[in-house]
Protein backbone atom coordinates (compact mmCIF):
# COMPACT_ATOMS: atom_id res chain seq x y z
CA UNK A 1 0.00 0.00 0.00
CA UNK A 2 2.66 2.25 0.99
CA UNK A 3 4.34 1.83 -2.14
CA UNK A 4 1.30 2.70 -4.58
CA UNK A 5 0.88 5.67 -2.80
CA UNK A 6 4.39 6.51 -3.19
CA UNK A 7 4.10 5.89 -7.00
CA UNK A 8 1.00 7.29 -7.35
CA UNK A 9 2.34 10.77 -5.75
CA UNK A 10 5.73 11.02 -7.99
CA UNK A 11 3.05 10.14 -11.10
CA UNK A 12 0.85 13.67 -10.22
CA UNK A 13 4.33 15.61 -9.89
CA UNK A 14 4.65 15.99 -13.45
CA UNK A 15 0.79 17.58 -13.48
CA UNK A 16 1.43 19.72 -10.82
CA UNK A 17 4.81 21.00 -12.91
CA UNK A 18 2.67 21.60 -15.71
CA UNK A 19 -0.28 22.85 -15.57
CA UNK A 20 -0.31 26.38 -15.61
CA UNK A 21 -3.20 28.93 -16.06
CA UNK A 22 -3.88 30.46 -19.42
CA UNK A 23 -2.30 34.29 -19.55
CA UNK A 24 -3.77 36.91 -21.74
CA UNK A 25 -2.66 40.24 -22.37
CA UNK A 26 -5.15 43.13 -22.84
CA UNK A 27 -4.68 45.30 -25.72
CA UNK A 28 -5.95 49.19 -25.26
CA UNK A 29 -7.00 50.85 -28.27
CA UNK A 30 -4.68 52.71 -29.42
CA UNK A 31 -5.26 56.35 -31.13
CA UNK A 32 -4.02 57.89 -34.12
CA UNK A 33 -2.30 61.01 -32.40
CA UNK A 34 -1.59 61.75 -28.76
CA UNK A 35 -2.23 65.79 -27.87
CA UNK A 36 0.30 66.60 -25.71
CA UNK A 37 -2.06 69.53 -24.10
CA UNK A 38 -3.60 67.12 -21.39
CA UNK A 39 -1.54 64.58 -19.45
CA UNK A 40 -3.05 60.99 -19.39
CA UNK A 41 -5.39 60.31 -16.41
CA UNK A 42 -4.40 56.95 -14.51
CA UNK A 43 -7.55 54.71 -14.61
CA UNK A 44 -9.48 54.04 -11.48
CA UNK A 45 -9.01 50.36 -10.16
CA UNK A 46 -10.58 50.72 -6.99
CA UNK A 47 -13.84 48.90 -6.50
CA UNK A 48 -16.72 50.69 -5.68
CA UNK A 49 -17.49 50.51 -1.70
CA UNK A 50 -21.33 51.99 -1.92
CA UNK A 51 -24.03 50.23 -0.96
CA UNK A 52 -26.81 48.92 -3.20
CA UNK A 53 -29.50 50.15 -1.40
CA UNK A 54 -28.63 54.40 -1.56
CA UNK A 55 -26.50 53.55 -4.61
CA UNK A 56 -27.70 53.29 -8.30
CA UNK A 57 -25.46 50.61 -10.18
CA UNK A 58 -23.67 51.67 -13.49
CA UNK A 59 -25.06 49.95 -16.38
CA UNK A 60 -23.28 46.80 -17.24
CA UNK A 61 -23.06 47.64 -20.67
CA UNK A 62 -21.72 51.15 -20.16
CA UNK A 63 -18.89 50.76 -17.65
CA UNK A 64 -17.49 53.34 -15.32
CA UNK A 65 -14.64 53.75 -13.25
CA UNK A 66 -15.34 53.33 -9.81
CA UNK A 67 -13.85 55.81 -6.88
CA UNK A 68 -13.66 54.52 -3.59
CA UNK A 69 -14.87 57.25 -1.09
CA UNK A 70 -14.87 57.97 2.55
CA UNK A 71 -18.49 59.35 2.95
CA UNK A 72 -20.89 57.05 3.79
CA UNK A 73 -23.49 55.16 1.39
CA UNK A 74 -26.53 57.45 2.43
CA UNK A 75 -24.69 60.48 1.24
CA UNK A 76 -23.03 59.28 -2.43
CA UNK A 77 -24.87 60.42 -5.45
CA UNK A 78 -24.32 57.81 -8.33
CA UNK A 79 -22.89 58.55 -11.84
CA UNK A 80 -25.71 58.54 -14.21
CA UNK A 81 -25.99 55.01 -15.79
CA UNK A 82 -28.03 55.47 -18.42
CA UNK A 83 -28.03 58.77 -19.98
CA UNK A 84 -23.62 59.41 -18.96
CA UNK A 85 -22.86 61.05 -21.59
CA UNK A 86 -24.07 65.01 -23.17
CA UNK A 87 -26.41 64.51 -26.07
CA UNK A 88 -24.90 63.71 -29.33
CA UNK A 89 -23.53 67.83 -31.33
CA UNK A 90 -22.08 67.92 -34.87
CA UNK A 91 -19.97 70.66 -33.53
CA UNK A 92 -16.88 71.18 -36.50
CA UNK A 93 -18.60 68.84 -38.57
CA UNK A 94 -17.77 68.81 -42.55
CA UNK A 95 -20.82 68.35 -44.83
CA UNK A 96 -22.50 65.35 -44.38
CA UNK A 97 -21.55 64.51 -48.07
CA UNK A 98 -18.29 64.73 -47.45
CA UNK A 99 -16.56 61.98 -46.60
CA UNK A 100 -15.38 62.68 -43.54
CA UNK A 101 -18.92 63.19 -42.52
CA UNK A 102 -20.01 60.01 -43.72
CA UNK A 103 -17.44 58.61 -41.41
CA UNK A 104 -18.33 60.37 -38.50
CA UNK A 105 -22.32 59.32 -39.36
CA UNK A 106 -21.04 55.48 -39.91
CA UNK A 107 -19.63 55.69 -36.64
CA UNK A 108 -22.80 57.01 -35.16
CA UNK A 109 -24.60 54.35 -36.21
CA UNK A 110 -21.98 51.84 -34.77
CA UNK A 111 -21.71 53.51 -31.40
CA UNK A 112 -25.24 52.71 -31.33
CA UNK A 113 -25.58 49.23 -32.22
CA UNK A 114 -23.38 48.35 -29.70
CA UNK A 115 -20.24 48.03 -32.28
CA UNK A 116 -17.76 49.82 -30.16
CA UNK A 117 -14.04 48.77 -31.66
CA UNK A 118 -15.91 49.52 -35.22
CA UNK A 119 -17.19 53.05 -34.32
CA UNK A 120 -13.22 54.03 -33.25
CA UNK A 121 -12.42 53.24 -36.40
CA UNK A 122 -14.62 55.34 -38.42
CA UNK A 123 -14.45 58.39 -35.73
CA UNK A 124 -10.58 57.44 -36.52
CA UNK A 125 -11.08 58.10 -40.06
CA UNK A 126 -13.25 60.76 -39.71
CA UNK A 127 -10.58 62.52 -37.49
CA UNK A 128 -7.56 62.05 -39.68
CA UNK A 129 -9.47 63.36 -42.87
CA UNK A 130 -10.74 66.42 -40.84
CA UNK A 131 -8.24 67.32 -38.02
CA UNK A 132 -10.41 69.88 -36.54
CA UNK A 133 -13.65 67.73 -36.14
CA UNK A 134 -14.24 68.39 -32.46
CA UNK A 135 -18.06 66.85 -33.12
CA UNK A 136 -15.95 63.08 -34.19
CA UNK A 137 -13.61 63.82 -31.38
CA UNK A 138 -16.63 64.19 -28.38
CA UNK A 139 -18.04 60.63 -30.33
CA UNK A 140 -15.17 59.07 -30.35
CA UNK A 141 -14.34 59.98 -26.33
CA UNK A 142 -17.74 58.69 -25.26
CA UNK A 143 -17.16 55.37 -27.47
CA UNK A 144 -13.43 55.13 -25.52
CA UNK A 145 -15.43 55.87 -22.49
CA UNK A 146 -17.85 53.10 -23.01
CA UNK A 147 -14.92 50.63 -23.56
CA UNK A 148 -13.33 51.70 -20.27
CA UNK A 149 -10.53 53.52 -21.25
CA UNK A 150 -11.50 56.96 -19.28
CA UNK A 151 -7.78 58.62 -20.10
CA UNK A 152 -8.36 58.11 -23.71
CA UNK A 153 -11.84 59.80 -23.56
CA UNK A 154 -10.56 63.00 -21.49
CA UNK A 155 -8.07 63.37 -24.46
CA UNK A 156 -10.40 63.34 -27.09
CA UNK A 157 -12.84 65.27 -24.82
CA UNK A 158 -9.75 67.98 -24.38
CA UNK A 159 -9.21 68.11 -28.08
CA UNK A 160 -13.08 68.86 -28.90
CA UNK A 161 -12.68 72.03 -26.61
CA UNK A 162 -9.55 72.97 -27.97
CA UNK A 163 -11.34 73.49 -31.49
CA UNK A 164 -14.33 74.27 -30.02
CA UNK A 165 -14.11 75.71 -26.43
CA UNK A 166 -17.81 76.67 -26.70
CA UNK A 167 -18.79 72.87 -26.80
CA UNK A 168 -20.88 72.29 -24.23
CA UNK A 169 -21.66 68.60 -24.41
CA UNK A 170 -17.30 67.68 -24.68
CA UNK A 171 -16.62 69.99 -21.23
CA UNK A 172 -20.43 68.09 -19.49
CA UNK A 173 -18.34 64.71 -21.34
CA UNK A 174 -15.01 66.09 -19.07
CA UNK A 175 -16.54 66.90 -16.08
CA UNK A 176 -18.11 63.31 -15.72
CA UNK A 177 -14.85 61.45 -16.93
CA UNK A 178 -13.09 63.41 -13.97
CA UNK A 179 -15.96 62.90 -11.49
CA UNK A 180 -15.76 59.09 -12.44
CA UNK A 181 -11.80 59.19 -11.59
CA UNK A 182 -12.17 61.29 -8.41
CA UNK A 183 -10.97 64.45 -9.53
CA UNK A 184 -13.67 66.18 -8.92
CA UNK A 185 -12.63 70.10 -8.43
CA UNK A 186 -11.88 69.37 -12.58
CA UNK A 187 -15.12 68.33 -12.89
CA UNK A 188 -16.66 71.15 -11.47
CA UNK A 189 -14.47 73.32 -13.50
CA UNK A 190 -15.58 71.71 -16.83
CA UNK A 191 -19.30 71.62 -15.31
CA UNK A 192 -19.24 74.84 -14.16
CA UNK A 193 -18.20 75.96 -17.93
CA UNK A 194 -20.74 73.92 -19.52
CA UNK A 195 -23.38 75.41 -17.71
CA UNK A 196 -22.00 78.93 -18.41
CA UNK A 197 -22.70 78.11 -22.16
CA UNK A 198 -25.90 76.37 -22.15
CA UNK A 199 -27.40 77.09 -18.53
CA UNK A 200 -30.28 74.71 -19.21
CA UNK A 201 -28.32 71.71 -20.75
CA UNK A 202 -29.55 68.33 -18.58
CA UNK A 203 -26.61 66.23 -18.30
CA UNK A 204 -24.35 69.11 -17.07
CA UNK A 205 -26.97 70.01 -14.49
CA UNK A 206 -27.25 66.50 -13.31
CA UNK A 207 -23.11 65.93 -13.38
CA UNK A 208 -22.91 68.90 -11.31
CA UNK A 209 -25.43 68.31 -9.04
CA UNK A 210 -24.11 64.54 -8.44
CA UNK A 211 -20.63 65.96 -7.64
CA UNK A 212 -21.63 68.66 -5.32
CA UNK A 213 -23.28 65.14 -3.55
CA UNK A 214 -20.27 63.12 -3.51
CA UNK A 215 -18.28 66.28 -2.15
CA UNK A 216 -20.63 66.59 0.41
CA UNK A 217 -22.30 70.34 -0.54
CA UNK A 218 -25.92 68.86 -0.34
CA UNK A 219 -27.61 72.41 -0.50
CA UNK A 220 -25.58 72.93 -3.96
CA UNK A 221 -26.37 69.71 -5.41
CA UNK A 222 -30.36 70.15 -4.48
CA UNK A 223 -29.94 73.48 -6.60
CA UNK A 224 -28.82 71.59 -9.91
CA UNK A 225 -30.65 68.74 -8.94
CA UNK A 226 -33.94 70.69 -8.93
CA UNK A 227 -32.55 72.34 -12.27
CA UNK A 228 -32.60 69.45 -13.78
CA UNK A 229 -36.07 68.54 -12.93
CA UNK A 230 -37.23 71.56 -14.46
CA UNK A 231 -35.69 71.12 -17.59
CA UNK A 232 -35.73 67.63 -18.08
CA UNK A 233 -38.70 66.69 -16.48
CA UNK A 234 -38.76 63.03 -17.91
CA UNK A 235 -35.69 62.51 -16.68
CA UNK A 236 -35.83 59.51 -13.74
CA UNK A 237 -31.71 59.88 -12.78
CA UNK A 238 -32.66 63.35 -11.53
CA UNK A 239 -35.49 62.41 -9.22
CA UNK A 240 -33.46 59.57 -7.91
CA UNK A 241 -30.64 61.76 -7.19
CA UNK A 242 -32.62 64.46 -5.13
CA UNK A 243 -34.82 62.00 -3.37
CA UNK A 244 -30.77 61.19 -2.03
CA UNK A 245 -30.21 64.35 -1.99
CA UNK A 246 -33.38 64.96 0.45
CA UNK A 247 -32.42 61.96 2.12
CA UNK A 248 -29.30 63.66 3.38
CA UNK A 249 -30.61 66.58 4.24
CA UNK A 250 -33.01 65.38 6.79
CA UNK A 251 -36.13 65.81 4.48
CA UNK A 252 -37.39 62.57 4.41
CA UNK A 253 -40.75 63.12 3.27
CA UNK A 254 -39.40 65.09 0.38
CA UNK A 255 -37.13 62.21 -0.33
CA UNK A 256 -40.35 59.64 -0.55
Amino acid sequence: MKVCLFIGCFMALPLLFAYGGPTTTEEKPTRTHEPSHLPTVPFSTVASTESPSNELSPSPTVPFSTVASTESPSNQLSPPPTVPFSTVSTAGSPSSTDTAGLHFDAGLELQEDGRLEEAISEFDEAIRLSPVFAGACNERGITYSKLGFPSLAILDYGDAIRFDPQFAEALTNRGREFSGLGQYDRAIQDLDEAIRVEPELPSALLNRGIVYGRLGQHSNALKDLDSAVQVAPQEPLAYYNRGITFKNLGQLQLAI
